[in-house]
């Protein structure tokens, strides 16, 4: 003999998992008004929780804008952990104040990055997908 659910208990039960699945799924959990809760969202809260990304203001991602050569190299700095590094102005184009001078300095000392001449950078130049 089969048993059978009250409807109720089986009501409640569909009620919890529901409540359950959309507790697992976290907010954005970043500042940028300009993402919308579309597939960027997810990995757009990655980068940023992990320090690994900022945003061009404390509002905005712009996650469709060019990315250049300065934003790639301190992505990858930051996913690095933003080793300690002294900077040696290696690049006439990258001054010490500037806020990528940090990660340059270390992708060129650990070989990841190459200037576009053996003293130039080039730190705003766009990157292709080349």
């Amino acid at each position: 003999m089969k048993k059978h659910m009250p409807r109720q208990i089986a009501t409640l039960l569909i009620a919890l998992s529901v409540m359950f699945s959309l507790l697992a799924v976290p907010a954005s959990a970043h500042p940028f008004t300009d993402v919308s809760s579309t597939f960027w969202d997810e990995f757009i809260s990655y980068v940023y929780d992990n320090d690994i990304m900022d945003g061009v203001s404390t509002t905005e991602f712009s996650p469709y804008s060019s990315v250049t050569r300065a934003m790639v190299v301190t992505a990858l700095y930051q996913a690095e952990g933003s080793p300690t590094i002294t900077y040696t102005g290696i690049f006439t184009d990258v001054s010490e104040s500037d806020w990528y001078s940090k990660a340059i300095a270390w992708a060129a000392s650990k070989n990841i990055v190459n200037g576009v001449s053996p003293t130039e950078f080039k730190p705003n130049a766009f990157v292709t997908r080349e």
